[in-house]
């Protein structure tokens, strides 16, 4: 069994289930998909994508093939969760157990990019 890189991200939202539909969807069209309305599963080349809702929130974890860029695949995810909740996203990774934070996080939301938050 090939140990994989994992990184997770939890984000407020009142709709998680409409942003894994979405996602799911949007992702549909290239890759494998499964979805319901409490999770979501993607088959991407840098490694799987699983969605979690929970009450008021949704878990992203993200399960990188071995050598798998994850703050790569961290950048590939991230527009469509943050940009759907207008959060940029805390990705904690299992390789340092660090929280990237958003102070360090290179990519704004596009609602924070279009009120010129930093």
């Amino acid at each position: 069994m090939t140990e994989r890189t994992v990184s997770t991200a939890t984000i407020t939202t009142i709709e998680p289930a409409r942003i894994i539909l979405r996602l799911c969807k949007h992702w549909g069209h290239k890759f494998p998909v499964s979805y319901d309305d409490t999770q979501g599963r993607i088959e991407l080349p840098l490694g799987l994508c699983l969605l979690t809702a929970g009450d008021g929130k949704l878990t992203a974890r993200l399960e990188g093939v071995s050598g798998a860029d994850m703050a790569r695949f961290e950048e590939v995810v991230a527009p469509g969760i943050g940009g759907a909740s207008l959060h940029e996203l805390p990705w904690v990774s299992s390789a340092s157990l660090a929280c990237s934070g958003s102070r360090n996080w290179p990519r704004r939301c596009n609602q924070c990019r279009r009120r010129g938050r930093p």
